[in-house]
């Protein structure tokens, strides 16, 4: 996904509070202020605080092939805090993904792929 790092770190416990508190009807200056406190950094907005952290969300699941979890944060109104909750739970499960370098065979070309 375009501005985040292919590495991007599952958001910690919580930015995830912070999250699903904004699902749940908390509106964003109170959530992220609730959870996040000082950790926002000065002059960034609380509901881009909120759009970065689903933006991780997003491209965790899509780059786990997951693109039905994927489509749960991209619209607040889409999905219940019941919804959010199951869908970070899952994500969770899912393993790490972790690059590997192809193989090349004797006559250069990449195999493995």
């Amino acid at each position: 996904m375009a501005g985040l790092p292919e590495s991007a770190a599952f958001p910690n416990d919580a930015e995830l509070a912070a999250l699903r508190a904004w699902y749940a009807g908390l509106d964003a200056r109170t959530a992220v202020a609730r959870y996040l406190g000082d950790r926002k950094a000065p002059g960034t907005s609380a509901r881009g605080v909120l759009s970065r952290i689903r933006r991780v969300l997003v491209a965790f699941a899509t780059s786990r092939h997951r693109a039905d979890l994927a489509e749960i944060f991209r619209e607040r109104s889409a999905a219940t805090s019941d919804t959010v909750t199951r869908a970070i739970e899952a994500l969770r499960k899912l393993p790490i993904r972790k690059r590997t370098s192809p193989t090349t065979s004797a006559s250069g070309c990449r195999r493995g792929w």
